[in-house]
């Protein structure tokens, strides 16, 4: 029977009140409500939370949907692992991708990974320039690349996190129609859920192509000039451009000599409008986001908007379009944005160049590369600090104390626990009373090297109860040689 669709987690909780050395237990539980009205009904029902504990009420077993946490510090000396992301990559995208250690103990150490994306198309011309297109990052997949590019993760409109992803009707996008129905990453922002003990949170750019006032700047020299992107065709040909002056002496000239080119306002030009076909400038545009088959960026044409009718082009005076030709280079496609010199004693000169960006969303050409980086060395100087920082909790003990465990019978005394605290993940710990008897040595190798705990049963070595009084420890690096010693107390 149908009772709903699986659209998966969608709450998240994070428990910031716990203390350090006491264990956790979470359960998630999944119910349903039933169906009274279906033949002769269906009753609510509900998965449980299981732990199995044995005769010393350790857990022995528990359920997948059961997860056992016992918070900590760090081991002294432990250098943690880092995120060092691969900078200066060459993205279309203008978006931003935040990798996060969030288990530490899960992590691949020194492992590389990427992040690919993939798109899904808003609108596209027919018989237009190859890159044409209004698209939005639908989805993206996460790779390790130092385990042979092995698949990690991903999330796209069949599968998600949360609100991940969103769905668009596209004539509701804007008023002018036209657009498909399409799928993107959630513009508020994206977080995916944990994998490798990482967690990535993404900004996918900007879902509709926007020009970028700040970004757009001149490179080389200065000069009063005016770039406005048009209203709509800009946001099919939102890429990155490069305005290059080459001086009167090198003058570029037009291709295209036909067609109906809109202006910003996305108005067709009638052809009494417009300048000479196929004019000359001391400038040319390029296509700095895609290069052609011999490797050079991609020229893009310009055709004048004869403003003051004069049939004349007058830099100061009329407007440039700038768009891309058709295949055979003839006929004009649409207009990505017009220029339009403002000042004629601050004209640019030759050499100058200016660049046009416009934020979008991630392409299919774009990626993101990160690393796991973690020196398995200690750090000298902090592991003294820290062993400077050692404790015993509770100090003094009195007759219980909150860590103890009690999953069964929380009303009755436990079996009895003392915590180290900042230790060295592996050492030597020897516990003595005031007259110098040793009472137990533990010997400390946390399989997690990050682990800064460890607790003590409070029993001796010939396993029986100790007696209440004062206590010396002495704590010994068995990495460094580092050691410290204190005092503790037990009252019953």
């Amino acid at each position: 029977f149908y009772l709903g669709n699986n659209t998966g987690i969608t709450h998240r909780y994070i428990d910031n009140n716990v203390e350090n050395g006491r264990t956790y237990y979470y359960a998630v539980v999944a119910y349903d409500f039933g169906a009274p009205n279906l033949g002769p009904g269906i009753s609510p029902s509900e998965n449980n939370a299981v732990i199995e504990l044995d005769e010393a009420e350790a857990v022995r077993n528990y359920g997948k949907n059961v997860a056992i946490m016992t918070p900590r510090q760090n081991a002294a000396g432990y250098i943690p692992p880092e995120i060092a992301q691969e900078e200066g990559l060459n993205n279309l995208g203008t978006g931003t991708v935040i990798p996060e250690i969030l288990a530490s103990a899960s992590v691949r150490k020194n492992h590389s990974y990427v992040v690919t994306f993939g798109i899904d198309t808003i609108k596209v011309n027919s018989s237009a320039y190859e890159h044409d297109l209004f698209y939005t990052t639908s989805s993206f997949s996460v790779f390790n690349e130092t385990d042979s590019n092995r698949f990690v993760y991903s999330e796209n409109s069949e599968g998600y996190a949360g609100k991940n992803m969103v769905f668009t009707q596209g004539d509701s996008l804007l008023d002018d129609g036209g657009y498909n129905d399409f799928w993107a990453l959630n513009p508020t922002g994206v977080t995916s859920d944990v994998f490798d003990g990482l967690q990535l949170a993404i900004d996918a750019g900007s879902q509709i192509p926007t020009y970028s006032y700040s970004k757009s700047t001149w490179l080389v020299g200065d000069g009063s000039m005016l770039i406005t992107p048009t209203s709509l065709e800009s946001r099919l040909l939102a890429w990155d451009y490069e305005i290059i002056f080459t001086g009167p002496e090198s003058p570029y000239v037009a291709n295209i000599k036909s067609g109906s080119p809109r202006d910003v306002n996305n108005t067709k030009i009638s052809d009494y409008s417009i300048a000479l076909w196929e004019q000359s400038f001391d400038f040319y545009v390029q296509n700095t986001s895609f290069t052609d088959t011999s490797g050079f960026y991609e020229k893009f044409d310009m055709v004048v908007s004869d403003l003051n009718g004069d049939s004349l082009y007058n830099p100061f005076v009329d407007e440039i379009l700038v768009g891309p030709p058709d295949d055979i280079g003839k006929r004009w496609r649409g207009t990505a944005f017009t220029i339009r010199f403002t000042d004629s004693t601050d004209y640019p000169e030759a050499g100058d160049v200016y660049r046009v960006k416009f934020n979008r969303s991630f392409y299919l050409t774009d990626s993101i590369r990160f690393a796991v980086n973690f020196d398995d060395s200690l750090d000298a100087t902090h592991l003294r600090t820290k062993m400077d920082s050692i404790k015993v909790v509770p100090n003094p003990y009195i007759v219980t104390n909150m860590m103890e465990t009690a999953v069964s019978n929380p009303t009755l005394n436990q079996r009895r626990k003392l915590m180290f605290t900042h230790i060295p993940a592996e050492c030597t710990i020897h516990i003595f009373s005031v007259s110098g008897t040793l009472i137990d040595r533990i010997d400390v190798e946390n399989a997690d090297p990050e682990n800064g705990i460890v607790h003590w049963d409070m029993l001796t070595r010939e396993g029986l109860e100790i007696a209440a009084g004062m206590y010396l420890y002495h704590i010994e690096s068995t990495r460094t040689g580092e050691t410290r010693t204190g005092k503790f107390a037990v009252i019953k």
